[in-house]
C-alpha cells in the first residue's frame, strides 16, 4: 500500500464486481479493500473506511470485539462509524475500570 491508496467500504456480496470494476485489492492484516490508487478511488462510487485505532485494555477486549473492534495483530481498530455509534462504550474499554461510560444519547 501507498499513501495515495484509501480503504473502503465494500459490500460482501458485491466484492467480486467491485474488486474487477475498479481493480480494489485486499489488506489482508486490516482485512479491508482498498483502492490501489487516488485516480482509482475518485472515480469509485465507494465510501471511504476511516479507521480509528483504539488503546484496548485487555480484560475489555470482549467488550470491545463485541461493538465491532478488530485486532490486526499488533492494534485495535475500527470504522469512524462504529466508533461514532458506540464512543462512550468503547471509552469504556480503555480504562481500567469495569464500569461503562453512561451514555450522552440514553439519558432521558
Amino acid at each position: 500500500m501507498s499513501e495515495q491508496d484509501m480503504f473502503l467500504s465494500v459490500p460482501f456480496n458485491r466484492k467480486d464486481e467491485l474488486k474487477k470494476r475498479y481493480q480494489l485489492k485486499w489488506d489482508a492484516d486490516k482485512k479491508l479493500w482498498y483502492a490501489p490508487n487516488k485516480k482509482t478511488y475518485d472515480n469509485c462510487a465507494l465510501v471511504p473506511y476511516h479507521i480509528i485505532n483504539l488503546v484496548i485494555i485487555y480484560k475489555h477486549k470482549d467488550r470491545a470485539k463485541q461493538l465491532g473492534a478488530r485486532w490486526n495483530g499488533s492494534n485495535w481498530y475500527c470504522s469512524k462509524s462504529q466508533f461514532d455509534e458506540h464512543k462512550s462504550k468503547f471509552l469504556s474499554c480503555v480504562t481500567d475500570s469495569d464500569d461503562e461510560v453512561e451514555d450522552e444519547d440514553e439519558k432521558v
